[in-house]
């Protein structure tokens, strides 16, 4: 691929940082291709929707009376709806239904149950280790014991995100009048606050994913860079998608019927792993452009090479 400066003999030089954007760009794409990350983000979300409900219907086995609760499974509803957009019916249904219909579960039935709630993220710990070329994969052992970890990850995630939400909403419950501390631009202040809080852990999570999943030593700054273009494109993209199925110009009513439920859930998850794995590819990429020559092997490239 041709540098942006061809062509540009005898007229100007392109600045040194446009190059090197350039070139971390065309890296970026190449790396992305070749780990056939498009493909793999379609089957993290097949995964995904197989290990959802078992992941709901272990918990519920795990520990059966919190589930039942009406405010757990509100909570629950809502984070889904939170982070996955056009879920929540779905997620509601099918909840209710695992209540419903559980019952006793065996030790194979358990050790089912697990397997496939750590095929989702067994995936995803595959793909964020294969954009760093030079990362050994796991033994798959370990993979699924890794992907147990996550498990308790996300939840302790979203069990922080919600109590830091509900703590944030306390605020509206002593200042419910008009005229009260919270009227006006301070209510303003406070949604603000709300969203900024949202977003700085969707930044935390995605930072602790591309710092400690690869298996290869990765500095701060470097998942740092993928953690901040992740947690951007991921809310840019969560509006864009959120504002698509309001605005009338979804038609998967009307071509998928009952089943538009679970179309749009799935391509929803399907966009969120493409940005989880950009992010993991961008960090790597950072990595190849800024590290010393001994983490890869090899020296780094030149700006435009």
């Amino acid at each position: 691929m041709n540098t942006p400066d061809q062509g540009a003999k005898g007229f100007f030089r392109i600045p040194a940082w446009v190059r090197e954007a350039w070139a971390i760009v065309e890296l970026f794409v190449r790396r992305f291709n070749e780990a056939s990350a498009m493909d793999a983000a379609a089957a993290i979300a097949y995964y995904a929707i197989f290990s959802l409900f078992p992941l709901l219907l272990l918990l519920l086995a795990l520990h059966g009376s919190v589930l039942q609760n009406i405010d757990v499974q509100k909570q629950i509803v809502e984070a889904a709806d939170h982070f996955f957009p056009g879920s929540r019916n779905l997620v509601t249904e099918n909840l209710n239904q695992i209540v419903v219909l559980r019952g006793t579960v065996g030790l194979i039935g358990m050790l089912t149950l697990i397997w496939s709630a750590t095929s989702v993220f067994a995936g995803i710990s595959q793909n964020v280790n294969l954009a760093w070329a030079h990362a050994p994969p796991r033994h798959f052992l370990i993979e699924r014991l890794l992907a147990l970890v996550m498990i308790a990850s996300v939840v302790v995630f979203m069990i922080l995100s919600v109590v830091v939400s509900a703590g944030l909403q306390i605020l509206t419950v002593f200042f419910p009048e008009p005229g009260s501390v919270l009227d006006g631009p301070s209510r303003a202040m406070y949604g603000l606050l709300l969203k900024s809080t949202s977003v700085f852990l969707l930044f935390l999570a995605f930072l602790v994913l591309y710092k400690w999943i690869p298996n290869t030593e990765v500095r701060w700054r470097e998942a740092a860079v993928g953690a901040v273009a992740a947690t951007l494109a991921w809310e840019l993209t969560k509006a864009g998608f959120i504002w698509y199925l309001s605005s009338g110009w979804c038609s998967y009513q009307v071509v998928y019927g009952s089943l538009a439920a679970v179309v749009a859930f799935l391509l929803w998850l399907y966009l969120s792993n493409l940005i989880v794995l950009a992010g993991a590819h961008l960090s790597a990429v950072w990595a190849r452009r800024t590290a010393p020559p001994p983490l890869f092997g090899e020296p780094p490239d030149e700006p435009g090479d």
